[in-house]
This record gives C-alpha cells, structure tokens and sequence, in this order.
C-alpha cells in the first residue's frame, strides 16, 4: 500500500512506464522490451503533456480574459481538476479505493464481463472522488466502495463499447478509454448525432478539417486552422497584439506537435497491444484484451482540437445564461479537448455536429459542476488545501462532465441514508 501510494505521488509520467513494463512481464514479453515499451510511452506521454501544457499557456490567459470581461456574477469557481485529483488522491482512503477499482477491472477481465485492462490508473482520481463525496455524505466506507465499484464498471463497458468506434477514427489499435471524463460526457453523443442524423438538410451538413482543407486549401490545414482560430480568440478577449500572435502560434503549435507526440506513445503501445492479445489468445481462443488508456492520446486530432478551442468561448455563454449555475469556467476550459473526444469520434471530425454535441454536453457539465461544489470544497478543507481567499465554494469544470456518474452517487447517497 505504501508502495502504491508513492508511486501516484509521482504523476503519469512515472506511474506509467513502471504499470506497463509489469503488464509486459506478465504478457511474456520479456523485461528487456517490456521496460522499452514502458519508457516509449512515458516518453510520449511527457511529450504529450507538454504540448497540452503550452496549449494551456496559450489560451489559458485568453480564456480567463474573455471571462473576465464578461462580468459574470457567478459564485462558484472553477480551480480545475489538478485541484480536485489533489483532493482526490490526498484522502485518507483513496489507496482503499484505488485498490478496489483495480480488484474490479481484474473481477471484470477473469469473468469475461470486459476487454479492457485499465492501466490508467493515475485517473483514477475522478471514480475515486464520487466515491469520497458519498463517504463524505454518509459516513459509510462500504457505500463508498460501491460507488466508485458501479462507477468502474460504467467506465468499463463504456471503453468496450466505444472501442471501435475510436479505432475506427484515430486509428489506435489495441486501445480502449475507461476514462471516466471522457466517457460521461461522450455518453450525450450518441442520442444527439442521433437526432442530427434525422433532421433534413441539418444531416447534410459537414465541416469536417478534411473538407476544410479541400475548399481552403493551405489556409484549411490544421496548423493554419490553428492560427486563425487563436488569433480571433486573443482579439475577441482584447489582448495586447503580444498576445494574439503567442495565441495564434500556441495553436498551431499545438496542431502540429500533438499528433506526433502521440506517435511516439504508439511505438510503446504496439507490442504491449500485440502481447496482451497473444496472451489472451493463448489461454481463451475467443478473448481479446484491450488496453484501457487516458484520451490525452487521441487530443492531437486537428477536429478535436478544433471544436475544444470553439466551444471555450460557448461556454462561458452558456454559464451566463443557464439556469441553476452557478460555476464559472476558467482553469479548466482547456481541457474542454478530453470532454470532445467521443462526439467527433462519432460524427467522424463534423465540426458542425462535434459543436452542436459539445454545446449540449457542456449544460450537463455545468449544472452538474455547480451541484459537486459544495462537496468538493468540504473535501478540500479537510486535506487542507489551500483555497484562494475570498472564494466561497470551488469546484472543477473536469468533474462537471461526470453528470452520469454523479447520478450514481446521488442514487447510493440516498439508499444509504435510509438505512
């Protein structure tokens, strides 16, 4: 337990290739690739993270701008999810909780009820914190189990489900994503491209980078496509002209750099992906295994990109104007780029769709973002971290997109207190 609490203490970067090298052993593909391997991805996804984090220097500064020339009124704010995964991962029982995700995902995989192996494990956190806000509300460390348990399984068969269908767009094989951001607010894609689909001339309609690219020819690529778009966003926040170039080149930056980081992790990936399924192969002629990964993997999709940087702006419209919220967005709207990742799987890179799902999503997460923030702030006081002063309630824009998961908590929260 010791051990397993220092290794979350040092991050993903670290976390990973130690996690992957083990599932390399254990698939036989011998220490010497399996610790290659390892290293790979956690070079790709430092490489990754880096790129992100210039991403949100970039337009982090812009987003806050466009905020605060708003005037928003709104009570509660957003100190984005490095603040909850603090609170989530400093809880006295989070290596009891994170123990039992791992003991459901193993459950899970022997009895044949999932494909995927979740070595995503630093994101834990998010299952992690619905499970301490019910131990929080009701005192029961079995109710809190459950929780993050049914919460697991939800993000599970989500991977399971999805699985193709992120094959089929980002062509990453042999990975799924149990990720419990991603997955909640993807599950709004499905009903909603539905009803785009059925809606004449609306069905008609694709903006995808593709055919961008095809009618504006240089000016239709995604680097360029970045510029434009970070440029507009810095002039529309009344920045300096410094920093509508630094924004526009942020972007582009980011555009181009992502997918190549992303490479990198891939060439760990691959025989990891292939030894895991040879693995199974061997001992169940019918079973697959995917490996269950963070969505940071696929945030280099110059659609992705795209729609997550038009929909920072819609937004903070969207706070202003809806009923019952109370949060104001601001250190997370950059990670608008995990909550996307589903919806322009589906509508294929539609920008016009991805948009439309994103606007939507985006209601979901906010109410459900102003309803989790007097509990997050409880949590917080009690780790003792350390809340700017002046601010009565916080809360994170990430966790908001867990509006699923959330019912889940109220549902068991409720059973419980009635006994």
């Amino acid at each position: 337990m010791k051990f397993f609490t220092i290794l979350t203490s040092l991050g993903p970067t670290v976390m990973l290739p130690v996690i992957i090298t083990l599932f390399g052993l254990l698939f036989r593909l011998g220490l010497g690739k399996a610790f290659r391997a390892g290293v790979t991805i956690g070079i790709g996804f430092a490489g990754i993270n880096i790129v992100i984090g210039y991403f949100w220097g970039a337009i982090a500064p812009v987003a806050e701008a466009l905020a605060n020339n708003a005037g928003f009124e709104l009570t509660v704010i957003d100190l984005g999810w490095p603040a909850a995964s603090a609170v989530a991962w400093g809880s006295s029982i989070a290596p009891l909780l994170a123990l039992a995700l791992l003991v459901i995902n193993f459950l899970m995989l022997i009895l044949n009820w999932t494909k995927t192996l979740n070595v995503d494990i630093w994101n834990f956190w998010g299952v992690m914190l619905l499970g301490q806000i019910v131990y929080y509300r009701t005192g029961s460390m079995l109710s809190a189990i459950i929780t993050c348990s049914v919460v697991m399984i939800f993000c599970l068969i989500m991977a399971d489900k999805t699985q193709k269908l992120m094959y089929d767009y980002f062509q990453i094989p042999g990975v799924s994503i149990p990720h419990v951001f991603t997955q909640s607010a993807g599950l709004i894609a499905f009903p909603i491209n539905w009803l785009l689909d059925r809606i004449p001339v609306i069905n008609k309609i694709n903006w995808s980078p593709g055919n961008l690219q095809k009618r504006f020819g240089v000016m239709g690529e995604p680097m360029m496509i970045g510029l434009v778009i970070g440029a507009a966003l810095a002039v529309m926040a009344k920045m300096p002209y410094q920093t509508v170039l630094l924004t526009a080149m942020g972007l582009a930056v980011s555009m181009v750099l992502l997918p190549k980081m992303v490479s990198i992790l891939m060439e760990g990936l691959v025989p990891i992906a292939e030894a895991a399924g040879e693995f199974m192969t061997s001992r169940f002629s019918d079973r697959e295994v995917h490996i269950g990964m963070d969505s940071a993997i696929m945030l280099g999709d110059p659609a992705n990109l795209t729609t997550a940087v038009l929909l920072i702006p819609v937004s903070l419209v969207i706070a202003a104007v809806l009923p019952g919220c109370k949060t104001l967005p601001l250190a997370d709207l950059p990670a608008i780029v995990y909550m996307t990742v589903v919806g322009v799987a589906i509508t294929k890179g539609n920008l016009f769709r991805s948009l439309i799902i994103g606007a939507t999503t985006l209601c979901a997460v906010l109410w459900t973002a102003t309803a989790m923030s007097p509990f997050v702030t409880a949590l917080a006081r009690q780790i003792g971290f350390a809340i700017p002063e002046g601010t009565a309630a916080i809360t994170s824009f990430v966790s908001g997109s867990y509006w699923f998961p959330y019912l889940i908590q109220e549902a068991i929260t409720k059973i419980t207190m009635l006994f």
